[in-house]
């Protein structure tokens, strides 16, 4: 008996993108599956566009709710799912017509609870894992390539088992956390590098682009739920320190890589706000940030520069220096592609 797939799609304001959006998921050569659409309170014409393929097309479930987000959404989708496996869309992207048979073959084929589409793959040199058996392979995994949820195949019934919801508190990280959380309750992850969904770079509205000013504390609860997902699969302790050190290097630094993206620019750089945030992010990121003396070359490297003999002046001139640098580099390498 084939599978039934939930395609849980949350949508606001995206009139110019639900379209393609739908039509690519109706276009799937495997067909034991359902849309949920969720409408969070769109004001244009999202939902007049999704209640006319909802009258067309009996796969499509259609809902409407108020604006609370992305997150909210999503677990409006699942409160209404009763299949076997999901997967989440955003409404401004597509699926390419293979993306859920492939997914939904994988994860029969490998009896695993969890498939996700990754081009690292091949350069990662990995297929399957078992979390619990070969925890430095699952850890690189993290590492590298475990943040959203799209590209990615649930058994949905483990979701549902043991009531798995994205934060709703959260404005941004919610898909990596609700990853985090995930993992807890699976044994064996599947990974392929074939490219199975089409991110739509272009939509203004994407919360991609925008800046929230809680982001290093966003990131902070994805460490204590790492920490625990360690606990979980069997990591040992001195490899669980080293690892939640490396990821808080790494948190503290892409923190102030969004603060200095989102809220400044080169010509007009609010240096008060700023430095505020180095101060916060200082204080927030420290207690993670235990051993340094087995680190990986870059992240020391970021350590040494920034961190060890901590100043808020020199972190901002250093820091200021560095974006600027990262600015022309993306400069240059757009110039190139033209």
């Amino acid at each position: 008996m084939s599978k039934k797939i939930s395609v849980i799609v949350p949508m606001w304001n995206v009139e110019n993108y639900v379209g393609d959006c739908i039509e690519s998921i109706l276009s799937q050569t495997y067909q034991g599956f359902e849309i949920i659409l969720i409408d969070d309170g769109s004001t244009d014409n999202t939902l007049k566009i999704c209640e006319k393929y909802s009258e067309k097309d009996s796969r499509i479930r259609l809902f409407h709710k108020s604006h609370e987000g992305v997150s909210s959404a999503r677990n409006f989708g699942l409160d209404h799912s009763n299949c076997d496996y999901c997967m989440f869309v955003d409404s401004d992207d597509k699926l390419l017509p293979k993306a859920i048979e492939l997914l939904v073959n994988l994860m029969e084929k490998n009896n695993c609870q969890f498939v996700s589409s990754d081009e690292k793959v091949k350069s990662l040199g990995m297929e399957t894992i078992d979390i619990r058996h070969e925890t430095e392979k699952f850890l690189k995994y993290i590492h590298s390539s475990a943040y959203g949820v799209h590209k990615k195949l649930y058994n949905l019934t483990i979701i549902q088992n043991n009531k798995i919801r994205f934060d709703e508190n959260l404005k941004c990280s919610e898909d990596a956390l609700f990853n985090r959380v995930y993992f807890k309750y699976i044994e064996k992850i599947y990974l392929t590098s074939e490219i199975v969904y089409l991110y739509n770079t272009n939509n203004p509205n994407s919360l991609s682009k925008k800046g929230y000013i809680d982001f290093a504390y966003y990131f902070i609860k994805k460490l204590n739920a790492l920490e625990s997902l360690c606990d979980e699969i069997g990591v040992s302790e001195q490899r669980k320190k080293e690892f939640i050190n490396e990821r808080a290097i790494h948190g503290f630094k892409i923190s102030m890589r969004h603060y200095f993206t989102r809220f400044s620019n080169t010509n007009n750089v609010n240096e008060t706000f700023l430095k505020q945030r180095i101060s916060y992010c200082y204080n927030l990121f420290m207690p993670f940030i235990t051993d340094c003396d087995n680190l990986p070359k870059r992240y020391k490297k970021w350590y040494e520069k920034y961190i060890k003999r901590f100043d808020i002046n020199v972190f901002y001139k250093k820091f200021k220096r560095e974006m600027k640098l990262c600015e022309f580099k993306s400069f240059c390498r757009k110039l190139i592609k033209i």
